[in-house]
């Protein structure tokens, strides 16, 4: 029987609950459930394009997908690790080296393309932190010296920002102290030990006070970490925290901003009580980390309203609607703001409903990424925010990171060059990743090539470099 046809909107709630034991790879033996997938999965939006993790609920699963859809990611290793699956991480690799050329560019870093994109020590930390067993006793069996690797800051940091936001002593002591937890070899430091800015902020955002008794117990609180401790306490709103600190005789001494103690009115109360700071810009502040009931009293006191008194062009990044709509209310974000928005497909009601206010910035275009959402784009094009036009010296992320479909519409809507266009996606600096399919579409339309010849260009190997990407469009390669 054929299916129905499914809109690529549900199948991405099909692939979010798609790890259950009752699907598994002999599921998908519909050719328009597999079209439907690999269009949802090719859609160009950045954040879950080629990093939308996929289900690894056994080797079945995992080696359908890598066949029909794509390779494996860090998505889907991290997965492994956190769940224990030992069979799914020796399946897709302990690194990344086995992979295609072209999924590396897809996948690593611009800046550090001979780089794996996970290695065991990248397992290893997610294990340690979901206490995997049998995926930490294959890392350390693999790597025999991994308490010297793991001391590396590209494996403590997540660590100790894991276990300093749980508050878990235990685990911090076995990292910085030497300290034995069963299952796991003693971590020796032989030396200085380390001490990272994460481990006072988590703590103290997290209000974890008897980890900060045992970091003063040790003598591990420096007047550097004092201020840490306050400034992230602050903006959590954490009056505990600041109360205890104050109590054990560790006061907030020198020169703080205000706009660090603005997480509570507790907390902005406590900070101009003790001449913290001019609240010039309280308001704002507030308004950017959403914290309404600050906002309120500062409009009720007039207090750090300076900014918008002045009446002139403010940027702002806020996520919370909710302040926005109330600094709407009170008159202080107008068409003069410049509102960056963090996430515009999550807040496009937002976008619509400023615009029906009339306080949406008309360039809201260029102070907002717009990477690869059509749907935004065109809207923002019909309503006058939007005119296409290419600045050389401010790069388009619509064109550099943009999806097949959005590079289509502006050579039809705006006719921009297609070398010009391929150009700025070749030498984009604004993104992680290399926007290949764009690559890849815009060589299929130059040179009339199948899109299993362009792939075979990347699967060959050897691009590092923007010049490399330049002789594709001028067609020099040696791979030919």
């Amino acid at each position: 029987m054929e299916l129905l046809s499914i809109p690529s909107d549900l199948l991405t709630y099909i692939f979010t609950y798609i790890s259950t034991p009752e699907l598994c790879g002999p599921c998908f033996t519909s050719k328009m459930l597999l079209d439907l997938a690999l269009k949802a999965l090719s859609s160009r939006n950045l954040s879950h394009n080629h990093h939308r993790q996929l289900p690894i609920t056994n080797q079945e699963v995992v080696r359908w997908w890598w066949i029909y859809l794509r390779e494996p990611t860090r998505a889907e290793v991290m997965e492994a690790a956190r769940t224990d699956r030992l069979e799914v991480l020796d399946l897709v690799g302990w690194d990344d080296e086995q992979l295609s050329p072209r999924h590396h560019l897809l996948t690593r870093s611009k800046a550090a393309l001979h780089r794996s994109d996970w290695d065991w020590g990248d397992i290893l930390v997610k294990a340690i932190t979901n206490q995997s067993t049998r995926t930490m006793r294959a890392c350390i069996e693999r790597h025999p010296d991994w308490s010297h690797l793991i001391r590396r800051i590209r494996y403590m940091h997540p660590l100790s920002d894991h276990f300093a936001t749980e508050g878990n002593l235990k685990m911090i002591r076995w990292l910085y102290d030497e300290y034995t937890v069963e299952g796991l070899p003693t971590l020796l430091w032989n030396g200085r030990r380390m001490h990272l800015n994460c481990l006072f902020e988590n703590t103290a955002r997290e209000g974890h006070q008897h980890v900060l008794a045992w970091l003063q117990y040790e003598g591990r609180i420096s007047e550097p970490s004092v201020r840490l401790i306050y400034e992230a306490a602050g903006l959590a709103g954490r009056m505990d925290v600041i109360s205890w600190m104050e109590e054990n005789k560790m006061p907030a001494v020198g020169d703080y901003s205000l706009s660090h103690f603005i997480g509570s009115v507790a907390v902005f109360e406590w900070a101009i009580k003790r001449n913290i700071g001019y609240p010039r810009d309280a308001y704002l502040r507030a308004l950017e980390d959403g914290n309404i009931s600050v906002m309120q009293y500062c409009l009720k006191n007039k207090l750090g309203l300076s900014h918008f008194e002045r009446k002139r062009a403010i940027e702002l990044r806020c996520e919370n609607e909710e302040a926005i709509h109330l600094a709407i209310d009170h008159g202080f974000i107008t068409k003069n703001t410049k509102v960056q928005f963090a996430d515009i497909v999550f807040q496009f009601p937002l976008i619509k409903w400023m615009h029906e206010r009339n306080v949406l910035h008309s360039d809201f275009c260029q102070s907002t990424k717009l990477p690869g959402n059509l749907e935004v784009l065109q809207w923002a094009h019909e309503n006058g925010y939007y005119d296409g036009k290419v600045n050389p010296m401010l790069p388009d992320v619509s064109i550099s990171q943009g999806s097949p479909d959005m590079l289509k519409w502006h050579i039809q809507t705006f006719g921009t060059k297609a070398g010009q266009m391929y150009r700025m996606i070749a030498c984009d600096r604004t993104c992680r990743t290399m926007n290949v399919e764009g690559l890849e579409w815009m060589l299929q339309r130059k040179w009339n090539e199948s899109e299993g010849e362009i792939r075979r260009w990347f699967n060959e190997g050897g691009i590092e470099e923007v010049g490399d990407l330049m002789k594709m469009w001028k067609r020099l390669m040696t791979l030919m």
